[in-house]
């Protein structure tokens, strides 16, 4: 049985083989090179890009001195320019709030409907759902509003906007005669976490359901039964009310023994205790505080907020 002997190759058959294959070698080298160099090249053209892009938007807003900014139209020929930049998402996002602000809200909700289906990953697109949503309930469509609230706060509850999602939410709940419901809503937005704004403007209109629905009203935890409050006596455990204990008690003088009189603190220790009234002086610690006023009149329920307007310094939504 004849066996295969492997020889290793030798230094004159490498260099043989390198002077055959060296016109290969040298094209694949270089082609590697204009690769790199061509991806180089298509990374640096993508960034100036973006930042032309970024430029020309931000001429674009603060070229107009009369302050009135560029109109929605201006805007989405600006955004169906530059669709594959950062600015043409902001520009796309920006018309849609200039069409809500300019009470077009049909528009607005159409064209906050087109940046969800086109830009599915933006760090805008909470801000663009809860847009849809605001434009849906400024137009009177409070079901699809309250629909794509819900969506706000279960995809995005830990966004800037699903506060102020929650609390139309809640405004719609009460304009479709929902009480309940809406001050369920409310009270969630009362909690530590949430802005002070929105958590304030829950309160009220919280507050403002319950003088509505006294029936809403929670009862207390613990009840105190009618009458005369149980005390506990030590030493045996049993109850007795408080005049049941009046009753029993003697008068305890000051060393103990019953019957007399008990002498006061001050004249125990032999000082006697100011006469003065504390609150008549003028020293400002002994003024008595004013009770807190009245906070306000809650706002109205229906009361309908732009939508965000971070996208215009290019701010990312969480």
């Amino acid at each position: 049985m004849s066996e295969e002997i492997k020889k290793t190759p030798s230094p004159e058959g490498l260099l043989t083989w390198i002077e055959v294959h060296k016109v290969k070698g040298i094209i694949c080298a270089l082609g590697l090179v204009v690769a790199g160099v061509a991806v180089y090249v298509a990374q640096w053209y993508e960034d100036w890009k973006e930042r032309e892009a970024g430029t020309e938007l931000y001429r674009m807003l603060t070229r107009d001195d009369t302050g009135e900014g560029p109109g929605a139209k201006d805007l989405m020929d600006f955004a169906r320019t530059h669709v594959a930049t950062s600015a043409g998402e902001r520009a796309h996002l920006l018309s849609a709030r200039t069409l809500f602000e300019n009470g077009r809200y049909d528009e607005a909700g159409e064209r906050f409907a087109s940046f969800r289906s086109r830009y599915a990953d933006s760090p805008f697109l909470s801000t663009a759902i809860h847009g849809e949503a605001a434009s849906r309930d400024a137009a009177g469509d409070l079901e699809q509003a309250a629909r794509i609230y819900r969506t706000v706060l279960e995809t995005y509850p830990n966004s800037p906007v699903a506060a102020m999602a929650r609390l139309h939410l809640a405004g719609i709940l009460e304009e479709q005669d929902k009480p309940g419901p809406a001050l369920e809503t409310y009270t969630e937005l009362d909690r530590p976490g949430v802005h002070a704004t929105w958590s304030s403007l829950a309160r009220e209109r919280r507050d403002a359901i319950l003088l509505r629905h006294p029936e809403l009203v929670p009862e207390p935890e613990d009840e105190t039964a009618e009458g005369s409050p149980d005390i506990v006596k030590p030493g045996n455990g049993s109850v007795e009310s408080a005049t049941e204990s009046e009753e029993m008690t003697e008068d305890i003088g000051s060393d103990g023994a019953p019957g007399e009189e008990a002498a006061t603190p001050s004249e125990a220790d032999g000082v006697m205790e100011p006469t003065e009234d504390v609150g008549s002086g003028d020293d400002p610690e002994g003024v008595e505080a004013s009770p807190p006023t009245d906070p306000g009149t809650p706002s109205e329920a229906g009361t309908q907020a732009a939508p965000d307007a971070s996208v215009e310094n290019g701010e990312k939504a969480d």
